[in-house]
């Protein structure tokens, strides 16, 4: 046997010897525990319990633990048509506010939807979305015309009160009259 072939056969032996010795100090503290309950020892058998837990959870070393799942990051904007295939889209992970609605003669907005289909219903300032805390918020600041938010998990709009933010999440679609803007 080559050098290389037994270190690998001493890697795998080692690596499941400690499985197989927790298992059987495990199976000792469960039978201890059975005879301590079953001849009225109940203190010494919650003690036995605790010890068996202690050692579980002293031998289980911290790069084990699982990573925390990510939290998905909104970074852009995209501009949807009614097939779902997008039109636009606005990278907006180095700025902090926006303002939503139409571009005229002396006032920009952030997000401009003059040039879609349906822009006659959106104002001049439709919306203002605001990062807080690093989260996301819309705010409807139009007059007449509202701005409505679909969950990604959900079918329903919600109609989002003018006086008060609502937090986006990633995958939500924001509607501004028939206008899609989906939150990537």
């Amino acid at each position: 046997m080559n050098r290389r072939v037994a270190e690998n056969v001493v890697e795998k032996a080692d690596s499941g010897s400690p499985k197989i010795v927790e298992m059987f100090i495990y199976g000792v503290f469960a039978v201890l525990i059975i005879i301590a309950l079953f001849a009225g020892f109940y203190s010494l058998a919650f003690m036995m319990f605790m010890g068996a837990l202690a050692i579980f959870l002293v031998s289980k070393p911290l790069d084990e633990t699982k990573p925390v799942a990510p939290v998905d990051v909104i970074t852009k904007l995209l501009l949807l048509d009614d097939d779902g295939e997008v039109l636009k889209e606005w990278h907006i992970s180095e700025r902090t506010s926006l303002l939503i609605g139409r571009s005229y003669k002396n006032s920009q907005v952030d997000i401009d939807l003059s040039d879609q289909l349906y822009a006659v219903l959106v104002s001049q300032e439709h919306a203002v979305l605001n990062l807080a805390d690093e989260n996301w918020y819309i705010e409807d600041v139009s007059k007449h015309n509202g701005v409505g938010v679909r969950r990604r998990t959900s079918t329903e709009i919600v109609k989002i009160r003018s006086d008060r933010p609502y937090k986006l999440v990633f995958g939500d679609v924001i509607f501004i009259g028939k206008i899609k803007i989906l939150v990537n």
